[in-house]
């Protein structure tokens, strides 16, 4: 919607200008002579302007690209899917409770339901003698009324011409083509004791909505009929396990932050929560790039105010002689607004077509990564494609257009204000000095006010309720008050300029040739304050976001290569979760089996029974056993005097059915805070409220969180068993032997783990480095993505002394009338210059690292430390310096060209 509004305002002015250029030929034909006779001021600012308009299309190509990804990716598993019902005690669902559901999930948006009966398990290709050829784990089987079916999604039912029979089975395309079977062929899956049954394969289908849900963990799908996966499933006839809900438009959970919804005795969850989460997580620094282009932007609009203004100047007593006879005010400024016309069509239609490579690149990139981190974490595998949309194309366009046309209608605007006899006798030379020596007041009270604003703006960062508000709120808040803050470092530079200047030829006294120099260096700028600032502001908002993202990678890289898994997992390499009780003696009984696993290359397997917390107690229960006492690394911050070691402490819990040990978060909560170790403390217990006694606290560790045996309260595993087997889990840990070979170990234990329906084997080193070259990429490609914007910056400086050389031609050539020679002028052109640059870059560096610094202290939490890395902030401040001196001595050198003849030609 946005896009089009900006294309109808954009497509409104444009048949403006065209009626002007229409109904005023000749100011047409002044228009094409001014950008073809300028024609190297045209095509730098083009230049300039055009790189900000191609970094906000790309931005939004790539993020079209990455949404409509997304969207296909849940239009094919979830499709009207928007809802999940569950029993909160896990138990089946009948007939006879649907009128129920249905009215409490209509209260909640929801309009449709349909019982399902599902099961997650291992399907199999087997040879003759019955041994896998081809596995597909975790596989998301689901029967139900196909009728109903049809009812609650009907787009996606379309492809299922006939439902299975008892005995056979649909599958997706995807698993019939891993397992590689067609039609009439028999795959094999394991019931809910492990238990192989075949069925044979009655359709393969693409899959979409209802016939290609995943549920909320699966990674493939097919669709049984009702009694053949209750027989899977082991559950009675006319049982159910789940509900689906759909909804049409808005899911119930999109805005609304919550992940499920307590109706006794009912959970109604977001089933695609866990997808959600792992995608935001993967595009939270997006909004990035967006920054990156909107100060792109900002800088090629002030390099076009800068050039427009300079033009205005130069061209003034051109245009009072215009007006003298007889163009009017309005003519004047339907003149520049036809030329800033050609500008910003100019520009923006050759930023457009840039941006279309660019987005490609960066999509390539940035889709590859992505899909890693999705297959290392969840394990699913998300097709991302580039999908060249109209609307962002159109809305980065229509902003390159309206901004450099806009820019253009100010200063036509100022410049027709202006009298005949005002133009006339200006002189472009001559400068101006608001703050003269009768203004020296109004110069120190906005140097005080800006003064008191900097160090007011410095001051509130450094509070704890500013670091609050930045982890709370939007990340783009702190930008804006950082651009601020380097305005007001600016303004407060202007102001001072002429004290700092003879500071620095005090400096230099000892050397007059180079007093000299400066003196003609100083001069100019310091006539021409707005344009120096503006020059500043430019150079310094080229390096802001480049030394910002310098400070963030490096902070995060810090932390990520500091990675320690056996830390992070309380002292293993692997873990897996199953559902249901595996004991660790059944676990090494699993391993030893297996002939894909070498032997001796697992040290430690223990098993964790986990009971999860409920409304009422939040956090959950870990069934822990010898082997676990004996191999955990979690330390204790606080022990019970009777135990000698941590060591002892575990053993202690593992072996005694009334001894508990609890994470420091639980211990410190509200609920516990009034305990002391060695306490009874409540909990809830199978579903029963008993006392424990505390004899240990174990030290928080932030890289831990992730892991749900890291956290908790740890208590006897034959005590949680004797409570009730009701909503216990398990969770595997895993310890491999120095000398194995890891990658043979994992493929072995996956095989095998599969095998007996436990799925998800996690390695959290993997994952790790998965995120950490994801990470790496993303800051890569923004900080190459921010140093674009030195191309406008380069683009105006070059412009810029361009003209400066131009309009000063007349005082070039008076100058060597009277001596200097072509030494001193070209170091002092060419000194302006590089000084102004280096000066908004120092500014640019200083600002983007404090702005880094401030993001990661509050958003690390003390787990991500800032840091600095100086290297390559001296490397981005020397590099921008050399290329600026590089670009710089071009302009300055055609300086040389003007002979003292210059100082007598009439210039108009």
């Amino acid at each position: 919607m946005v896009a089009w509004i900006f294309g109808v305002i954009a497509g409104l002015l444009f048949l403006l200008s065209a009626w002007t250029a229409w109904g005023y030929p000749h100011l047409r034909r002044m228009a094409w002579r001014n950008l073809w006779v300028y024609k190297r001021t045209t095509l730098l600012t083009m230049t300039g302007a055009m790189v900000g308009t191609a970094l906000i299309t790309s931005t939004l190509l790539l993020h079209h690209s990455i949404d409509q990804s997304i969207r296909s990716y849940f239009d094919k598993h979830y499709g009207p899917i928007t809802g999940l019902v569950k029993r909160e005690s896990q138990a089946e669902i009948y007939e006879k409770d649907m009128t129920g559901i249905r009215e409490e999930i209509e209260k909640n948006g929801f309009n449709s339901i349909l019982p399902t009966v599902s099961y997650t398990t291992t399907l199999m290709k087997v040879n003759k003698e019955g041994k896998p050829l081809w596995v597909q784990p975790q596989t998301y089987l689901h029967g139900f009324d196909y009728q109903k079916g049809r009812s609650f999604d009907n787009s996606g039912m379309s492809q299922l011409l006939t439902e299975p029979d008892e005995g056979e089975i649909v599958l997706t395309k995807e698993v019939a083509g891993k397992l590689e079977v067609k039609p009439g062929e028999q795959v094999v899956a394991l019931d809910h004791r492990n238990k192989p049954r075949s069925f044979t394969v009655s359709a393969v289908i693409s899959g979409q909505g209802l016939t290609g849900y995943q549920g909320e963990n699966g990674l493939a799908t097919g669709m049984l009929s009702l009694s053949d996966i209750r027989h899977l499933r082991g559950i009675p006839e006319g049982a159910y396990t789940d509900v689906l809900a759909g909804s049409t438009g808005k899911s119930f959970f999109d805005g609304s932050g919550m992940v499920s919804v307590f109706m006794d005795p009912w959970i109604i969850k977001d089933p695609a929560f866990n997808m959600k989460n792992e995608l935001e997580g993967y595009l939270k620094f997006f909004p990035l790039f967006y920054i990156a282009s909107c100060i792109a932007v900002v800088i090629g609009v002030v390099l076009i105010l800068n050039i427009f203004r300079m033009l205005t100047e130069e061209r003034k007593r051109e245009w009072g002689v215009l007006r003298a006879t007889g163009l009017s005010r309005q003519d004047l400024s339907r003149l520049l607004r036809l030329e800033g016309l050609g500008y910003a069509l100019g520009s923006s239609l050759i930023g457009c077509g840039m941006s279309i490579g660019l987005s490609i690149l960066l999509f390539s990139r940035f889709s590859e990564e992505l899909q890693r981190m999705a297959q290392a974490g969840s394990k699913q595998v998300i097709p991302f494609t580039f999908h060249m949309g109209i609307e962002p194309w159109i809305s980065g366009l229509s902003v390159g257009v309206l901004l450099v046309y806009l820019c253009m209608s100010f200063i036509a605007f100022q410049t027709s204000r202006r009298s005949i006899v005002e133009v006339l006798n200006s002189d472009g030379e001559k400068g101006h000095y608001p703050f003269s020596q009768k203004h020296s007041y109004i110069r120190k009270g906005i140097s005080f006010l800006a003064a008191v604003l900097i160090i007011g703006g410095l001051i509130l960062t450094f509070t704890s309720p500013y670091q609050d508000w930045i982890k709370n709120e939007e990340m783009i808040l702190h930008f804006i008050l950082s651009f601020l803050l380097v305005i007001g470092m600016v303004v407060l530079l202007l102001v001072w300029m002429p004290t700092l200047f003879t500071w620095i030829l005090k400096g230099f006294q000892a050397f007059p040739r180079v007093v000299s120099i400066l003196k003609f260096s100083f001069r100019f700028p310091k006539m021409n304050r707005i344009r120096t600032g503006l020059l500043i502001f430019m150079f310094a908002m080229v390096l802001f976001l480049t030394s910002f993202s310098g400070v963030v990678s490096a902070s995060i890289f810090e932390i990520y290569g500091s990675f320690d898994p056996r830390s992070a997992t309380g002292g293993y390499d692997l873990t897996a979760q199953t559902s249901g009780i595996l004991t660790t003696k059944e676990l090494r009984s699993i391993i030893a089996d297996s002939k894909d696993i070498p032997t001796k290359s697992v040290a430690v397997a223990t098993a964790v029974l986990q009971q999860s917390g409920d409304m009422e107690q939040w956090y959950h229960l870990n069934g822990v056993d010898r082997e676990f006492a004996r191999s955990t690394s979690l330390k204790l911050k606080h022990r019970s005097n009777r135990y000698s070691s941590d060591r002892t402490a575990w053993k202690a819990v593992a072996g005694d059915p009334d001894m508990i040990i609890v994470d420091q978060m639980t211990w410190d909560s509200d609920q516990f805070r009034k305990y002391q170790i060695g306490d009874r403390i409540p909990i809830s217990l199978g579903g029963k409220n008993v006392t424990k006694k505390v004899i240990g606290v174990v030290r928080y560790q932030a890289d831990q969180y992730p892991y749900s045996t890291t956290r908790g309260v740890w208590i006897q595993q034959r005590e949680l068993l004797s409570q009730g087997k009701d909503n216990l889990e398990t969770m595997i840990l895993l310890r491999l032997s120095e000398d194995g070979n890891r990658e043979e170990t994992v493929k072995g234990l996956e095989k095998a783990f599969n095998l007996q329906n436990i799925f998800s084997l996690h390695d959290p080193y993997l994952v790790r480095m998965v995120a950490t070259s994801f990470i790496r990429m993303f800051f890569t490609l923004f900080e190459g993505f921010s140093a674009l914007g030195a191309v406008i910056g380069i683009s105006g400086l070059m412009v810029v002394m361009y003209r400066v050389i131009l309009e000063r031609r007349q005082t070039i050539g008076m100058l060597r009338a009277i001596g200097l020679s072509n030494g001193q002028i070209f170091w002092s052109l060419f000194l302006e210059g590089t000084m102004i640059a280096m000066t908004g870059m120092a500014l640019g560096i200083g600002m983007g690292s404090y702005t880094g610094y401030l993001l990661v202290e509050a958003v690390g939490e003390g787990v991500v430390e800032a840091v600095f890395p100086f290297s390559k902030l001296v490397g981005y401040m020397a590099g921008g310096i050399a290329i600026t001196m590089l670009f710089n001595w071009f302009p300055a050198r055609q300086s040389l060209r003007y002979t003292p003849a210059e100082a007598t030609r009439y210039i108009h």
